[in-house]
């Protein structure tokens, strides 16, 4: 029987974005780090992560308009400009970031 800790560390963090359900359009850079997907339900996510920053987007987009469900912005000083954040670390926060939008809008977490 496999450590579910060891698999789940042993996955490539786009895997772990596309096993929580993401359709992942793009995932990676330098500086920024970036991703652009979907959600099962069809919400788009964009996070970004520049200089000393970075940001989660979720949006929805109609025939009509295109709004922002929910926008998570943190600063930080751990990967400066120029300094390619881990992409493990960005899936991390991508993941938290959408659990915790899931959890404020009553839709539960993603796997």
């Amino acid at each position: 029987m496999s450590n579910p800790k060891t698999s789940a560390i042993a996955r490539s963090p786009l895997q772990r974005l596309q096993d929580a359900g993401l359709v992942v359009i793009g995932f990676g850079g330098f500086d920024p780090v970036a991703c652009d997907a979907t959600l099962p339900d069809g919400e788009d996510v964009y996070f970004v992560a520049w200089d000393y920053s970075w940001q989660l987007k979720i949006t929805v987009c109609s025939k009509t308009s295109l709004y922002t469900l929910f926008n998570l912005e943190v600063s930080c000083s751990k990967y400066p400009t120029g300094e390619l954040m881990p992409l493990e670390v960005a899936a991390d926060l991508i993941l938290n970031a959408i659990a915790l939008y899931q959890l404020s809008s009553g839709k539960g977490a993603i796997a």
